[in-house]
């Protein structure tokens, strides 16, 4: 072989693979894309466990190094971004409850961790977080033991907490939105939630070496392929997690560092000679017909295999690092499975920062501005239809829709009602980020609370400001 030959295959086989980013996998610490009342578009009837859910494994684990590291978002960031399963390991100490990793202490109690969820439940009535407790590490508390001080904490949010006589009863969505579903993984003779071990698990979370992941892969795919194909009450989890022999961050990433967009390690293998290895990793950096074939994380693979149109199921979804792509196409799986309410179900429209809804202040008349009333009481004037052929938001039982004031798109141009008609200011795409943008021409702008531009009860109205889906202002619920 010559000098080149020789030269072309040690930069193919050792190199790593080019930056990847690609949404599933998220290792920065800063906010993803909100979405704190995904769980108002399900239908109230639907059992817990015919929901897909986004989770996180050791949903606490951000500390340390690489070996025990499992997240880089704090709880409050994971409920905004629409995780609504929690893996929570404790450890009784004295009358408190912290959280482990193993034997590493995570510098959080339970107390702290179920008071950020309260208030965001208390924020967000719509949602449900489904919570396993786990005990992880032997009691040191001369005052009770694990189930004793579980209890006793249960007590301390009773307001919070979903009761149930019955650790095998699936309850509805109706019967526990605003609260905190716990599924029990420790001894103990109280019932106080759903069993855990009730569920279809898939948590083969050893591996030796970083080749152990394609194996790692398959046992996730046929999970999921399973829970969409024999859907059931009781319930299905999928983590993608894994480590040992590997870094969380690399199961999740395939990457061969921790950065979001760090590069693929390469397996060490080229097509075509071993093309028929490892057949869901990805061939890159391809030359003349030879490609490196690289490791790929599981969030990405699973991300995309949920893209698959026969995928209606996943049920819970646990991963280390989620991504907002991953977090999204979980949630997408419940409008495929038709258990979503439809979207032509006439809603009020709620901006969560100031906790108000969409009004005609009295009634709606051409020309009337539209602001915000503290009274979400989603009747008459504040109740909307939106039509996804002509994209209007049109107030119900009128012909008068949502209109951005004589049609001109300028910053801070007011919105109000107007008889309906088929001009572009009539138009508007409800965003999955939780902004409403208009479809006019040229600059891409969206419904914004204008605080400073009072109506005569005092409120702030409502004005197109250019697309931010990062500020409040432009952050809106549907309330059915």
């Amino acid at each position: 072989m010559n000098k080149i030959a020789i030269s072309l295959v040690i930069f193919l086989v050792g190199s790593p693979a080019l930056a990847h980013r690609d949404g599933a996998y998220y290792h920065d610490s800063g906010d993803l894309t909100h979405r704190p009342s995904w769980m108002a578009s399900i239908k109230d009837e639907t059992k817990i466990t015919r929901i897909s859910i986004p989770g996180t494994h050791d949903t606490a684990s951000r500390h340390y190094e690489d070996i025990t590291k499992n997240q880089t978002l704090d709880i409050r960031q994971q409920l905004d971004a629409g995780i609504r399963y929690f893996d929570i390991r404790l450890k009784s100490v004295h009358d408190s409850l912290h959280l482990y990793h193993g034997p590493m202490y995570l510098w959080q109690t339970f107390n702290k961790v179920m008071t950020i969820t309260r208030d965001f439940l208390e924020e967000h009535p719509s949602e449900t977080v489904l919570m396993r407790i786990k005990k992880e590490q032997p009691d040191l508390s001369l005052v009770f033991n694990f189930e004793e001080n579980v209890n006793h904490h249960i007590n301390l949010f009773s307001d919070t907490f979903w009761h149930t006589g019955s650790s095998s009863y699936i309850p509805s969505l109706s019967e526990v939105r605003g609260k905190v579903v716990i599924l029990k993984d420790y001894s103990g003779s109280q019932v106080t939630g759903i069993r855990y071990s009730q569920f279809d698990i898939q948590d083969n979370f050893s591996m030796s070496t970083n080749w152990d992941l394609y194996d790692k892969w398959l046992s996730v795919k046929e999970h999921l392929k399973k829970a969409n194909t024999n859907q059931s009450d009781k319930g299905y989890i999928t983590y993608l997690s894994a480590s040992g022999g590997s870094f969380p961050y690399f199961v999740a990433s395939g990457h061969m560092s921790n950065g979001t967009g760090a590069s693929r390690l390469s397996t060490g293998l080229t097509t075509p000679g071993w093309k028929n290895s490892y057949p869901d990793f990805p061939r890159t950096s391809c030359f003349i017909g030879i490609c490196t074939i690289s490791f790929e994380g599981t969030n990405t693979l699973t991300r995309d295999y949920l893209k698959r149109s026969d995928m209606v199921y996943a049920g819970i979804v646990g991963a280390d690092f989620p991504g907002e792509d991953l977090i999204s196409k979980v949630i997408d799986l419940n409008e495929r499975a038709g258990i979503t309410k439809t979207k032509d179900e006439p809603f009020a429209i709620r901006n969560t920062k100031y906790q108000g809804c969409f009004d005609f202040r009295g009634g709606v008349s051409s020309g009337k501005s539209l602001s915000l009333n503290s009274n979400c009481h989603a009747t008459g004037s504040q109740v909307f239809k939106y039509d996804p052929n002509t994209k209007q938001l049109k107030i119900n039982g009128t012909n008068f829709c949502l209109d951005v004031e004589s049609g001109q798109n300028n910053h801070r141009q007011p919105v109000i009602g107007y008889s309906c008609h088929s001009g572009k200011n009539q138009q508007w795409l409800l965003n999955s980020d939780r902004t409403i943008s208009s479809k006019m021409d040229g600059t891409r702008r969206c419904l914004d609370v204008d605080e400073h531009r009072l109506d005569n009860h005092g409120n702030p109205t409502l004005t197109m400001w250019e697309c931010s889906p990062s500020s409040q202002d432009q952050q809106f619920d549907f309330v059915r």
